[in-house]
């Protein structure tokens, strides 16, 4: 039994082998991309919460004898505060994408030059 990793052939393996080396960026990115889902799920909620104690409702159970004011304040503070974390997550996702976009792109005219160029003459020559 060959104790060396099994090759793999096709275009899926091919795609795959420019990733390979990417594989801790492109989780990365994954990772902002849920956690920012996460959060663009809260900010709806919270703004439930904002109106019911604007227009007099039921408050949360968070919140249950604080003054109105108090409510409206902290929630304000929350929203503003999940749209500073979400921009701050996206600032990353996105530079950690082109990084990542920009490596492969580079690794990917790499190998299609240097496949290029190692053709032999007589290739060159009757493609012509």
């Amino acid at each position: 039994m060959s104790t060396e990793p099994k090759k793999y052939t096709g275009e899926g393996a091919r795609k795959l082998g420019l990733v390979r080396a990417f594989w801790k960026p492109a989780l990365a990115v994954l990772v902002l991309t849920l956690i920012s889902t996460a959060i663009a799920t809260t900010e709806p909620l919270l703004q439930k919460y904002y109106f019911d104690a604007l227009t007099g409702g039921d408050p949360a159970a968070w919140a249950q004898g604080w003054t109105v004011e108090k409510v409206m304040l902290s929630l304000l503070a929350g929203m503003v505060g999940l749209v500073v974390i979400s921009e701050a997550i996206q600032f990353v996702s996105n530079y950690l994408n082109w990084r990542l976009r920009t490596n492969i792109d580079a690794r990917l005219l790499d190998a299609v030059s240097t496949h290029v160029y190692n053709l032999s003459m007589a290739f060159h020559d009757k493609e012509r």
